[in-house]
C-alpha cells in the first residue's frame, strides 16, 4: 500500500480502518504515517490523522517518539479542527510522558475555555486534562473549577464527560 495514495483516495471510516490494520504495529509504516500527518499538507494531515488515532488505541508505545511534534502541530492556530480532535483522542488512551503533562494540559485548559471550539474537542480535552491531573489534586481542582463554570451552556457531549469527571473526582 502507499500510503499517500491511499489517504487521498478517500476520507472514509473503511479506508481509515485499512490503513490502520495495514500499519497493525509497524513502525516503520507507522513512521511514514506520521510523517504525512506531520507534512503540513492540510488534506494529508487531516486525512492521517484519523488512522494515526486508530494505530495508537490499539498499539499506544508506537506514538511516543512523535508526541512533542504532534502537539505542536495540535496547538497550531490554522489547523483543521479533525486534527485536534484526533490528537486530543490518541492523547486519551495512552501515558504522557512527564516531561509534556504540563504543556498537554495548558493545551487541555485553552481548548476548555474557548467555547468556539467544537463540543467533541472540548469533551476530548476534559478526558485528557482528567488523566494527567489525577496525580495533581491542586490542577484537578482548577480542572473541575474550569468544567463546572462552563457545564450549564454545554452540549451534551461535553456534559457526559464532564459529569463523569466530576464524579470520579467527588467520590474520591
Amino acid at each position: 500500500m502507499i500510503l499517500k495514495e491511499q489517504l487521498l483516495k478517500e476520507h472514509s471510516k473503511e479506508n481509515t480502518l485499512a490503513i490502520a490494520k495495514y500499519i497493525s504495529y509497524d513502525s516503520q509504516r507507522f513512521s511514514e504515517l506520521i510523517e504525512l500527518f506531520l507534512s503540513g499538507e492540510y488534506r494529508l494531515s487531516q486525512r492521517a490523522v484519523w488512522p494515526v488515532s486508530y494505530c495508537v488505541e490499539e498499539y499506544p508505545d508506537l506514538i511516543q517518539p512523535y508526541l512533542s511534534r504532534i502537539i505542536t502541530i495540535a496547538q497550531q492556530k490554522d489547523i483543521h479542527p479533525a486534527v485536534t480532535r484526533n490528537v486530543l483522542r490518541l492523547l486519551q488512551n495512552i501515558t504522557i510522558p512527564e516531561e509534556l503533562e504540563g504543556e498537554i494540559v495548558d493545551f487541555c485548559f485553552v481548548i476548555l475555555k474557548d467555547r468556539s471550539q467544537p463540543s467533541a474537542i472540548r469533551a476530548f480535552a476534559i478526558t485528557v486534562a482528567a488523566n494527567i491531573c489525577q496525580q495533581y489534586e491542586e490542577l484537578q481542582q482548577e480542572l473541575c473549577l474550569l468544567v463546572e463554570d462552563h457545564l450549564p451552556y454545554e452540549k451534551p457531549a461535553f456534559k457526559s464527560r464532564a459529569t463523569k469527571l466530576l464524579r470520579m473526582v467527588k467520590g474520591q
